[in-house]
Protein backbone atom coordinates (compact mmCIF):
# COMPACT_ATOMS: atom_id res chain seq x y z
CA UNK A 1 0.00 0.00 0.00
CA UNK A 2 2.79 2.34 0.97
CA UNK A 3 4.30 1.65 -2.15
CA UNK A 4 1.06 2.93 -3.94
CA UNK A 5 1.03 5.90 -2.26
CA UNK A 6 4.37 7.02 -3.07
CA UNK A 7 3.77 5.62 -6.55
CA UNK A 8 0.47 7.60 -7.08
CA UNK A 9 2.37 10.50 -5.25
CA UNK A 10 5.27 10.80 -7.83
CA UNK A 11 2.64 11.04 -10.42
CA UNK A 12 0.91 13.47 -8.85
CA UNK A 13 4.17 15.45 -8.52
CA UNK A 14 5.08 14.95 -11.93
CA UNK A 15 1.60 16.11 -13.58
CA UNK A 16 1.43 19.12 -11.12
CA UNK A 17 4.99 19.92 -12.82
CA UNK A 18 3.75 19.22 -16.50
CA UNK A 19 1.29 21.94 -15.75
CA UNK A 20 3.04 24.34 -14.43
CA UNK A 21 4.92 23.89 -17.40
CA UNK A 22 2.60 24.65 -19.60
CA UNK A 23 0.93 27.53 -17.91
CA UNK A 24 4.46 28.98 -17.77
CA UNK A 25 4.52 28.39 -21.63
CA UNK A 26 1.40 29.68 -22.35
CA UNK A 27 2.05 33.36 -20.14
CA UNK A 28 5.43 33.27 -22.52
CA UNK A 29 3.15 32.94 -25.56
CA UNK A 30 0.33 35.74 -24.49
CA UNK A 31 3.30 37.63 -24.00
CA UNK A 32 5.21 37.32 -27.41
CA UNK A 33 1.79 37.76 -28.89
CA UNK A 34 1.16 40.86 -27.13
CA UNK A 35 4.26 42.31 -27.77
CA UNK A 36 3.95 41.70 -31.38
CA UNK A 37 0.50 43.31 -31.72
CA UNK A 38 1.81 46.37 -30.16
CA UNK A 39 4.62 46.27 -32.48
CA UNK A 40 2.86 45.79 -35.75
CA UNK A 41 1.77 48.72 -38.14
CA UNK A 42 -1.35 50.24 -36.71
CA UNK A 43 -3.94 49.96 -39.59
CA UNK A 44 -7.36 51.63 -40.72
CA UNK A 45 -9.58 48.50 -39.64
CA UNK A 46 -12.06 47.93 -42.53
CA UNK A 47 -14.70 46.84 -40.17
CA UNK A 48 -15.38 51.30 -38.70
CA UNK A 49 -17.02 53.97 -40.20
CA UNK A 50 -14.49 56.75 -41.60
CA UNK A 51 -16.43 60.25 -41.53
CA UNK A 52 -15.55 62.93 -43.95
CA UNK A 53 -15.60 66.46 -43.30
CA UNK A 54 -16.48 69.06 -45.51
CA UNK A 55 -16.05 72.61 -45.23
CA UNK A 56 -19.23 73.63 -47.59
CA UNK A 57 -22.60 72.68 -48.23
CA UNK A 58 -24.69 69.97 -49.46
CA UNK A 59 -24.91 69.80 -53.43
CA UNK A 60 -21.63 71.96 -53.74
CA UNK A 61 -18.81 70.59 -55.46
CA UNK A 62 -16.00 69.93 -52.88
CA UNK A 63 -19.14 68.11 -50.86
CA UNK A 64 -19.90 66.03 -54.38
CA UNK A 65 -16.31 64.92 -54.90
CA UNK A 66 -16.34 63.94 -51.13
CA UNK A 67 -19.24 61.63 -52.08
CA UNK A 68 -17.78 60.21 -55.09
CA UNK A 69 -14.10 59.19 -53.71
CA UNK A 70 -16.17 58.23 -50.41
CA UNK A 71 -18.31 55.65 -52.65
CA UNK A 72 -15.47 54.39 -54.41
CA UNK A 73 -13.26 54.13 -50.91
CA UNK A 74 -16.05 52.19 -49.74
CA UNK A 75 -16.23 49.75 -52.82
CA UNK A 76 -12.14 48.88 -52.36
CA UNK A 77 -12.08 48.67 -48.50
CA UNK A 78 -15.20 47.97 -46.92
CA UNK A 79 -15.66 50.25 -45.04
CA UNK A 80 -18.84 52.97 -44.34
CA UNK A 81 -17.95 56.49 -45.45
CA UNK A 82 -20.11 59.00 -44.27
CA UNK A 83 -19.96 62.93 -44.75
CA UNK A 84 -20.48 65.50 -42.33
CA UNK A 85 -21.31 69.06 -43.44
CA UNK A 86 -19.36 71.35 -41.27
CA UNK A 87 -20.13 74.51 -43.06
CA UNK A 88 -19.09 78.41 -41.85
CA UNK A 89 -16.31 80.59 -41.43
CA UNK A 90 -14.66 80.20 -45.26
CA UNK A 91 -14.42 76.35 -44.12
CA UNK A 92 -12.12 77.02 -41.12
CA UNK A 93 -14.22 75.32 -38.70
CA UNK A 94 -14.14 72.42 -40.35
CA UNK A 95 -10.29 72.07 -40.70
CA UNK A 96 -10.51 73.27 -36.77
CA UNK A 97 -12.86 70.17 -36.10
CA UNK A 98 -10.62 67.97 -38.18
CA UNK A 99 -7.46 69.08 -35.68
CA UNK A 100 -9.15 68.38 -33.16
CA UNK A 101 -10.46 64.62 -34.17
CA UNK A 102 -8.75 61.13 -32.49
CA UNK A 103 -5.58 60.71 -34.71
CA UNK A 104 -6.88 57.01 -35.78
CA UNK A 105 -7.96 57.32 -39.34
CA UNK A 106 -11.52 57.47 -39.17
CA UNK A 107 -11.79 61.19 -39.78
CA UNK A 108 -10.57 62.79 -42.83
CA UNK A 109 -11.11 66.17 -43.67
CA UNK A 110 -11.78 67.71 -47.56
CA UNK A 111 -10.19 71.36 -47.53
CA UNK A 112 -9.16 73.66 -50.71
CA UNK A 113 -6.38 75.60 -51.45
CA UNK A 114 -7.54 78.26 -49.02
CA UNK A 115 -7.36 76.47 -45.61
CA UNK A 116 -3.54 77.50 -46.17
CA UNK A 117 -4.55 80.75 -45.04
CA UNK A 118 -6.67 80.08 -41.91
CA UNK A 119 -4.06 81.13 -39.42
CA UNK A 120 -4.07 84.69 -40.87
CA UNK A 121 -7.86 85.01 -41.75
CA UNK A 122 -8.80 83.39 -38.16
CA UNK A 123 -6.38 83.84 -35.66
CA UNK A 124 -8.05 83.31 -33.13
CA UNK A 125 -8.65 79.51 -33.70
CA UNK A 126 -4.89 79.23 -33.57
CA UNK A 127 -4.49 77.22 -36.75
CA UNK A 128 -1.68 76.20 -37.97
CA UNK A 129 -2.11 74.22 -41.69
CA UNK A 130 1.00 72.53 -41.04
CA UNK A 131 1.11 72.01 -37.38
CA UNK A 132 -2.51 70.98 -36.88
CA UNK A 133 -3.40 68.58 -40.21
CA UNK A 134 -1.32 66.49 -42.32
CA UNK A 135 -2.72 65.65 -46.12
CA UNK A 136 -2.82 62.18 -47.03
CA UNK A 137 -4.19 62.73 -50.38
CA UNK A 138 -4.58 65.13 -53.71
CA UNK A 139 -7.96 65.25 -54.89
CA UNK A 140 -8.35 67.67 -57.72
CA UNK A 141 -7.37 70.65 -59.59
CA UNK A 142 -10.26 72.77 -61.04
CA UNK A 143 -11.18 75.90 -62.17
CA UNK A 144 -13.75 78.48 -60.29
CA UNK A 145 -16.18 80.55 -62.71
CA UNK A 146 -16.47 84.63 -62.46
CA UNK A 147 -20.39 84.88 -62.81
CA UNK A 148 -22.85 87.98 -62.97
CA UNK A 149 -26.74 87.04 -63.44
CA UNK A 150 -28.10 86.96 -66.40
CA UNK A 151 -29.95 90.17 -66.82
CA UNK A 152 -26.28 92.04 -65.58
CA UNK A 153 -24.72 94.78 -67.93
CA UNK A 154 -22.04 92.92 -67.62
CA UNK A 155 -20.68 91.07 -70.90
CA UNK A 156 -17.27 90.68 -70.19
CA UNK A 157 -14.28 90.87 -67.68
CA UNK A 158 -13.04 93.83 -69.22
CA UNK A 159 -16.36 95.80 -69.10
CA UNK A 160 -16.58 94.62 -65.38
CA UNK A 161 -13.23 95.94 -64.24
CA UNK A 162 -13.82 99.10 -66.28
CA UNK A 163 -17.16 99.95 -64.06
CA UNK A 164 -15.11 99.33 -61.08
CA UNK A 165 -12.20 101.81 -62.10
CA UNK A 166 -14.65 104.22 -63.07
CA UNK A 167 -17.16 103.56 -60.08
CA UNK A 168 -14.68 103.10 -57.49
CA UNK A 169 -16.40 101.29 -54.36
CA UNK A 170 -19.04 99.92 -56.12
CA UNK A 171 -18.65 97.34 -57.29
CA UNK A 172 -19.24 93.99 -55.15
CA UNK A 173 -19.11 90.64 -55.28
CA UNK A 174 -20.38 88.03 -53.20
CA UNK A 175 -18.23 84.88 -51.62
CA UNK A 176 -18.69 81.92 -49.61
CA UNK A 177 -17.08 83.43 -46.88
CA UNK A 178 -13.66 85.39 -45.72
CA UNK A 179 -10.62 83.05 -46.26
CA UNK A 180 -12.50 80.93 -49.20
CA UNK A 181 -11.46 80.18 -52.30
CA UNK A 182 -14.39 82.60 -53.93
CA UNK A 183 -13.42 84.92 -51.69
CA UNK A 184 -9.42 85.03 -52.67
CA UNK A 185 -10.54 84.76 -56.03
CA UNK A 186 -12.16 87.37 -56.05
CA UNK A 187 -9.70 89.60 -53.64
CA UNK A 188 -6.92 88.32 -56.11
CA UNK A 189 -8.47 89.99 -58.81
CA UNK A 190 -9.38 93.08 -57.05
CA UNK A 191 -5.57 93.53 -56.52
CA UNK A 192 -4.50 92.66 -60.14
CA UNK A 193 -6.63 95.25 -61.35
CA UNK A 194 -5.95 97.40 -58.76
CA UNK A 195 -9.58 98.35 -58.03
CA UNK A 196 -11.61 98.84 -55.10
CA UNK A 197 -14.81 96.04 -54.51
CA UNK A 198 -16.99 95.91 -51.77
CA UNK A 199 -17.19 91.97 -50.17
CA UNK A 200 -20.38 90.17 -49.17
CA UNK A 201 -19.81 86.80 -46.95
CA UNK A 202 -22.50 84.33 -47.31
CA UNK A 203 -22.51 80.51 -45.50
CA UNK A 204 -21.87 78.94 -48.94
CA UNK A 205 -21.32 79.25 -52.66
CA UNK A 206 -24.72 78.32 -53.18
CA UNK A 207 -26.41 80.89 -51.17
CA UNK A 208 -23.75 83.31 -52.74
CA UNK A 209 -25.16 82.60 -56.37
CA UNK A 210 -28.70 82.58 -55.25
CA UNK A 211 -27.99 86.37 -54.58
CA UNK A 212 -25.84 87.32 -57.70
CA UNK A 213 -28.97 85.71 -59.68
CA UNK A 214 -31.33 88.08 -57.30
CA UNK A 215 -29.64 91.22 -58.64
CA UNK A 216 -28.61 92.02 -54.77
CA UNK A 217 -24.68 91.38 -55.42
CA UNK A 218 -22.34 92.06 -58.73
CA UNK A 219 -20.59 88.70 -59.24
CA UNK A 220 -19.54 85.71 -57.44
CA UNK A 221 -16.58 83.00 -58.14
CA UNK A 222 -18.15 79.51 -57.94
CA UNK A 223 -16.97 76.07 -59.10
CA UNK A 224 -16.88 75.08 -62.63
CA UNK A 225 -19.77 72.23 -62.30
CA UNK A 226 -21.94 74.49 -60.43
CA UNK A 227 -21.83 76.98 -63.14
CA UNK A 228 -22.54 74.62 -65.86
CA UNK A 229 -25.75 74.19 -65.25
CA UNK A 230 -26.70 77.86 -64.38
CA UNK A 231 -25.12 79.13 -67.36
CA UNK A 232 -27.08 76.64 -69.75
CA UNK A 233 -30.34 77.71 -68.32
CA UNK A 234 -29.95 81.08 -68.62
CA UNK A 235 -29.25 82.53 -64.62
CA UNK A 236 -25.84 83.51 -64.94
CA UNK A 237 -23.09 84.53 -67.30
CA UNK A 238 -20.14 83.64 -66.96
CA UNK A 239 -17.26 86.11 -67.65
CA UNK A 240 -13.94 84.28 -67.23
CA UNK A 241 -11.73 81.55 -64.89
CA UNK A 242 -9.49 81.79 -62.10
CA UNK A 243 -7.02 79.43 -63.36
CA UNK A 244 -3.91 79.85 -66.22
CA UNK A 245 -5.71 77.76 -68.59
CA UNK A 246 -9.14 77.22 -69.54
CA UNK A 247 -11.47 74.74 -67.87
CA UNK A 248 -12.26 71.60 -69.38
CA UNK A 249 -15.76 72.27 -68.56
CA UNK A 250 -16.35 75.69 -70.36
CA UNK A 251 -13.67 75.39 -73.26
CA UNK A 252 -15.61 79.34 -74.58
CA UNK A 253 -14.91 80.85 -71.39
CA UNK A 254 -11.95 82.82 -71.03
CA UNK A 255 -9.24 82.99 -68.58
CA UNK A 256 -8.19 86.52 -66.79
CA UNK A 257 -5.16 86.31 -68.20
CA UNK A 258 -6.34 86.46 -71.96
CA UNK A 259 -8.57 89.55 -70.85
CA UNK A 260 -5.13 91.41 -70.05
CA UNK A 261 -4.66 90.69 -66.06
CA UNK A 262 -1.72 88.65 -65.90
CA UNK A 263 -1.64 88.33 -62.42
CA UNK A 264 -5.22 87.43 -61.77
CA UNK A 265 -5.39 83.55 -61.64
CA UNK A 266 -5.57 81.45 -58.30
CA UNK A 267 -5.28 78.20 -58.97
CA UNK A 268 -7.84 76.08 -56.77
CA UNK A 269 -6.99 72.55 -55.65
CA UNK A 270 -8.66 69.82 -53.09
CA UNK A 271 -6.83 67.85 -50.93
CA UNK A 272 -7.91 65.32 -47.46
CA UNK A 273 -6.42 65.92 -44.24
CA UNK A 274 -5.85 64.20 -40.78
CA UNK A 275 -5.03 65.05 -37.46
CA UNK A 276 -1.24 65.87 -37.69
CA UNK A 277 -0.68 63.21 -34.82
CA UNK A 278 -2.07 60.46 -36.77
CA UNK A 279 0.68 57.93 -37.17
CA UNK A 280 3.02 57.57 -40.07
CA UNK A 281 1.70 54.17 -40.81
CA UNK A 282 -2.21 54.71 -40.83
CA UNK A 283 -0.96 58.07 -43.41
CA UNK A 284 0.68 56.16 -45.66
CA UNK A 285 -2.37 53.46 -45.86
CA UNK A 286 -5.13 56.11 -46.26
CA UNK A 287 -2.82 57.66 -49.11
CA UNK A 288 -2.84 54.34 -50.88
CA UNK A 289 -6.17 54.02 -50.48
CA UNK A 290 -7.07 57.08 -51.49
CA UNK A 291 -5.24 56.92 -54.65
CA UNK A 292 -6.09 53.64 -55.72
CA UNK A 293 -10.31 55.17 -55.54
CA UNK A 294 -8.94 57.96 -56.99
CA UNK A 295 -8.05 55.90 -59.83
CA UNK A 296 -10.80 53.77 -60.04
CA UNK A 297 -11.93 53.16 -64.15
CA UNK A 298 -15.16 54.66 -63.15
CA UNK A 299 -13.90 57.27 -61.43
CA UNK A 300 -12.37 59.49 -64.68
CA UNK A 301 -15.46 60.64 -66.44
CA UNK A 302 -17.13 61.31 -62.71
CA UNK A 303 -14.54 64.10 -62.15
CA UNK A 304 -14.89 65.24 -65.42
CA UNK A 305 -18.18 65.97 -64.98
CA UNK A 306 -18.23 68.05 -61.52
CA UNK A 307 -15.00 69.94 -64.29
CA UNK A 308 -12.15 68.65 -62.23
CA UNK A 309 -8.66 67.12 -62.22
CA UNK A 310 -8.13 64.12 -60.52
CA UNK A 311 -4.14 63.66 -59.59
CA UNK A 312 -3.07 61.38 -56.96
CA UNK A 313 -0.16 62.14 -55.58
CA UNK A 314 2.53 59.87 -53.05
CA UNK A 315 2.40 61.24 -49.73
CA UNK A 316 6.21 62.65 -50.05
CA UNK A 317 5.36 64.45 -52.69
CA UNK A 318 2.02 65.76 -51.17
CA UNK A 319 3.72 67.25 -48.43
CA UNK A 320 6.16 68.58 -50.94
CA UNK A 321 4.02 70.43 -52.34
CA UNK A 322 1.75 71.60 -49.90
CA UNK A 323 4.79 73.58 -48.01
CA UNK A 324 5.78 75.23 -51.21
CA UNK A 325 2.21 76.24 -51.90
CA UNK A 326 1.77 77.33 -48.35
CA UNK A 327 4.83 79.86 -48.56
CA UNK A 328 3.33 81.14 -51.77
CA UNK A 329 -0.10 81.56 -50.23
CA UNK A 330 1.67 83.69 -47.60
CA UNK A 331 3.01 85.81 -49.83
CA UNK A 332 -0.23 86.56 -51.64
CA UNK A 333 -1.63 87.25 -48.61
CA UNK A 334 0.80 90.05 -48.30
CA UNK A 335 -0.12 91.21 -51.82
CA UNK A 336 -3.67 91.45 -50.79
CA UNK A 337 -3.23 93.09 -47.74
CA UNK A 338 -2.40 95.92 -49.54
CA UNK A 339 -5.49 97.55 -50.30
CA UNK A 340 -5.84 99.38 -53.87
CA UNK A 341 -6.58 103.16 -54.04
Amino acid sequence: MQNLSASKGKATMRLMRRSKTRLIAAIAALAVGLLWASAAPAQVSSARTIRFVVPTSPGSNADTQARVVGESLQALTGQIVVTENRVGAGGSIAAAAIAGARPDGQTVGFQGKAYLLFGVEFPAQNFDPLRDVSPIAFISRGAFVLVVGASSNFTSLKALIDYARTNPGKLDYASAGQGSTSYLSAERLRAAAKVNMLHVPFKGSPEAVREVIAGGVHFTYIPAAMSKSLIESGRVKALAVNTARRSILLPDVPTAIETGLPNANYESWLVALVPATTPGDIQEQLNQQFNAAIKAPAMAERFAKLGVEPEPMALMALRAFVKAEYAGALDLDRQLRVKSP
